[in-house]
């Protein structure tokens, strides 16, 4: 009985462990030898008894075994896909940040050179915002390729705290910037709505900066009610020809999938005063709801 169950014990390690193809031969062989010790001295009515539990028994471990083999194959998958999708979405983040930063930096640098003659002493504080600019993208590169390169990496400020980042460090050619309002516990928004809202801002940001850079001002409008949470960013109007309903960017395009994805709803265009509008609905958890 020892010999038999040490030859179990074998074939379960065997099948749970080893390389596949080895474990297919090993496995034959052990079940085999399981199987026939019981009549490799005599054979006896006792002894096919006992050959028929050890039958039982090596089936029973042999199952055993391999819905270990194939649970932990589908833990290794599922880790994989994860870890793919991680990369991916640290891919597509790319366009968000760095994008940001960047046409931030054109624009100053476009207005630098308007002001330099006429104004120069207002040149020194657009290269301090560009030199700024410049920092945080290559950080935020950084972070993205890091990202891409490591399973473990800080991820940076989104929700609330996030869009108020954005809108301090948001600045215009002609001078202007962003104001936020805030209405209702903004601070305490789900993680993956807080993360869909700050793409939403930058990429609104970041198409101001590029297609209505002679904006007065930019009002962004950040609302958490019971159930719901809504986003809305008012600029001036486009520059004509620049950004329409019919032609959306990439960067557009993507957001609305993510907060489709949500759950939400996502619109941009003209309001009734002209004015560009973006804006996001994204309902929120009932555990949340319960918070407010």
């Amino acid at each position: 009985m020892f010999e038999i169950a040490a030859l179990i014990v074998v074939l379960v390690i065997t099948v749970r462990y080893g390389a596949a193809w080895l474990a297919v031969g090993a496995a034959l062989l052990l079940c085999l030898a399981v199987v026939m010790r019981p009549v490799a001295v005599r054979v006896t009515e006792i002894s096919l008894i006992l050959a028929l539990f050890c039958t039982l028994a090596v089936c029973a471990a042999l199952i055993c075994a391999l819905v270990a083999r194939l649970a932990a194959l589908d833990r290794r998958r599922h880790a994989e896909q994860v870890r793919l999708e991680q990369r991916l979405t640290f891919a597509r983040d790319l366009h968000d940040f760095v994008a940001h930063h960047v046409t931030g930096m054109v624009v100053q640098a476009q207005g630098a050179q308007i002001v330099a003659e006429a104004r120069p002493e207002l040149t020194v504080p657009a290269l301090d915002q560009i030199e700024r600019a410049g920092a945080e993208a290559l950080r935020a590169l950084r972070h993205m390729v890091s990202g891409l390169r490591t399973e473990i990496t800080a991820a940076p400020a989104v929700g609330a705290e996030g869009i108020r980042s954005l809108v301090e460090a948001f600045t215009l050619p002609g001078g202007g910037g962003a104001r936020l309002i805030e209405e209702g516990p903004v601070d305490r928004l789900p993680p993956a709505a807080g993360a869909v809202l700050h793409r939403v801002a930058m990429e609104a940001l970041t198409n101001v900066r590029k297609h209505a850079p002679d904006s007065e001002q930019v009002i962004m409008d950040l609302r958490a009610r019971a159930g719901m949470v809504e986003l809305d960013i008012v600029s001036g109007p486009p520059t004509p020809g620049e950004e329409t309903p019919a032609h959306r960017g990439y960067g557009l395009t993507g957001l609305e999938e993510r907060v489709v994805a949500e759950g939400g709803v996502f619109r941009t265009g003209r309001d009734s005063t002209g004015h560009w509008r973006v804006s996001a609905r994204i309902p929120l958890e009932s555990a949340w709801e319960a918070g407010l």
